[in-house]
């Protein structure tokens, strides 16, 4: 089983209208979102690295994604305002070392160098959401 994770800038009524086309087998407009596709990235994933990003413990309470809407097989998952600041202000170090931690993490077991474009995307998404007053989602499938 593969797991797709799309993360995109949008306003949360677009990103339920991109659950809804996504979902339904439709590819949403491309001129309405701007997206990065990653496989076996859940928000669990996120969430260990929102806790890496701030070097705290995760804590389910605080380290989650805010859910929007989910199936069996789909998910849509909101980042909070206070990871997407957080992701958009990370300095180039900071990234680096951050993905070696995450890629140590129990859920990814990874090398950390394999995670740096992931985390490079993910500033520039966050950057592009506080400079349009949007928001940060996750897509999710099975």
């Amino acid at each position: 089983m593969s797991i797709l994770a799309e993360v995109f800038v949008s306003t949360k009524s677009d990103a339920l209208r991109y659950e809804v086309e996504t979902k339904s087998g439709h590819e949403p407009a491309a001129e309405r979102f701007e997206v990065v596709r990653y496989s076996r990235l859940t928000s669990l994933e996120f969430g260990t690295l929102w806790a890496i990003l701030e070097s705290a413990e995760w804590d389910v309470n605080r380290h989650m994604l805010k859910s929007l809407a989910h199936s069996d097989e789909t998910w849509l998952e909101e980042f909070p305002d206070s990871y997407v600041s957080l992701l958009a202000s990370a300095e180039e170090d900071h990234l680096l070392s951050a993905s070696k931690a995450w890629g140590a993490s129990e859920e990814l077991q990874c090398a950390g160098e394999e995670l740096v474009p992931i985390l490079r995307d993910l500033r520039r998404l966050a950057v592009l959401a506080n400079a349009n007053g949007k928001g940060l989602f996750l897509w999710g499938s099975l």
